[in-house]
């Protein structure tokens, strides 16, 4: 294909369940100048079967098949060898897009604004098909080296991006993580790009399951991937042109990853990890700590009754004193201090009316409340109701609602 405007770029493993759907919605598209990339991770399911049938029935698909499971960072990776568009898209299979229009409609506004990035809204779909909408919050078009007030969006599938820009750049995904693979793409692209875009229309349909982000989930790998990905950040960050103008987008990024390493994962490691393990783990966090100035962090990272328990952990961690350490966070102090941070999450009039009527359509004894932003609560059926129907009958521009962590 000589006139390719986009590559759609999908990990293919063991999809066999949703494939379908997922490529339908791409076969769907009225933009014709595509091409599809299925990277099938050596699937062991019938896959591959499905992946044939399209491939039958439309030349726009092809396929590269992995000989062993590689992880989704290197399906990808493989995607951006191949792909010939201008721009390239990403789409997990297992997931699917609401509109017919949408690759149109953002291949035009990107050209139209010679951009390098558009990012768009997305929903995240539960097991029952309820569905949360997310709308992009930001101006139409950001001058990234100017902008005020910008986050980054640490998905890689709510985004058209610049296939120039990668390749220039050197912008691929890290094989070797295990947790962030995607918060680091991300970060790469913001930092090397100069102009982004944002349509205020929910594309992307997200599945997310009902069990959340509890300890079963986590492991060793987990933890030191957590961290891993923060330490490749830091320098990556630094070494950019956007960097030089805006340092703030440094203190965005480590803020965050701070402040769950802080609040989640330190007790957590004591209670996932061997002691061999924790020396580790505790080494390398103060080695994240070290590439910052702390000072920061004790004025502007915690709210203000949990400052003098951060100097405290601080002070452990640097006289490398895990007993104290393992005490301080099974503290009475340190706990009713992680009881009053809160966590804040500010919802357009119509987000939180769709949002609320969603909740209510949940019948469990405890519901998943997933507001975007990484803030995700469970509530009990009861009060999770409650908080919908406040929802549905804000009558403000915007709601402010408040959690504790």
């Amino acid at each position: 294909m000589h006139d390719c405007k986009i590559s759609v770029i999908i990990p293919v493993y063991n999809a066999e369940q949703l494939l379908r759907q997922c490529l339908d919605s791409v076969l769907q598209q009225s933009l014709p100048q595509i091409e599809i990339l299925l990277i099938n991770d050596a699937s062991s399911d019938d896959s591959q079967l499905i992946i044939d049938e399209y491939l039958m029935a439309d030349d726009r698909f092809k396929v590269i098949r992995l000989k062993q499971n590689s992880g989704v960072s290197t399906a990808r990776n493989a995607g951006i060898k191949k792909a010939i568009g201008e721009y390239v898209i990403f789409l997990d299979a297992d997931d699917y897009w609401g509109s017919p229009r949408m690759l149109q409609q953002l291949y035009d506004k990107v050209i139209a604004e010679q951009a390098d990035l558009i990012s768009f809204g997305f929903c995240r779909v539960d097991e029952a098909g309820h569905r949360n909408g997310f709308k992009v919050e930001m101006p139409s078009v950001v001058n990234l080296q100017q902008q005020d007030n910008w986050q980054i969006k640490y998905n890689v599938w709510a985004k058209l991006v610049s296939r120039k820009l990668l390749i220039d750049n050197d912008i691929r995904f890290e094989p070797s993580l295990v947790m962030g693979e995607d918060a680091l793409f991300s970060i790469a692209v913001y930092c090397n790009a100069s102009r982004l875009v944002t349509v205020d229309e929910v594309y992307y349909c997200y599945r997310v399951n009902q069990q959340g982000a509890n300890l079963s989930q986590w492991n060793s790998a987990k933890l030191f991937g957590t961290v891993h990905w923060f330490l490749l950040a830091l320098p990556l960050i630094r070494a950019s042109a956007l960097f030089k103008h805006r340092p703030e987008v440094l203190q965005s990024v480590i803020t965050e990853r701070l402040r769950m390493l802080f609040i989640k994962l330190g007790p957590m490691a004591f209670e996932l990890l061997s002691e061999q393990e924790q020396q580790r783990f505790f080494t390398l966090w103060m080695k994240c700590l070290e590439q910052y100035d702390l000072a920061y962090f004790n004025t502007r990272f915690l709210s203000d009754p949990a400052i003098e328990l951060y100097r405290q952990m601080l002070e452990r961690l640097q006289k490398n004193e895990l007993i104290g350490l393992k005490h301080f966070f099974n503290s009475e102090p340190y706990r009713q201090s992680v009881a009053g941070i809160s966590q804040v999450v500010t919802l357009k009039q119509q987000q939180a009316f769709q949002l609320g009527q969603d909740l209510l359509q949940v019948n469990k004894p405890h519901i998943r409340c997933d507001f975007g932003g990484g803030i995700i609560v469970t509530l009990p059926m009861e009060k999770a109701h409650q908080l919908a129907r406040q929802m549905i009958a804000n009558q403000n521009a915007e709601i402010t609602l408040r959690f504790n962590s």
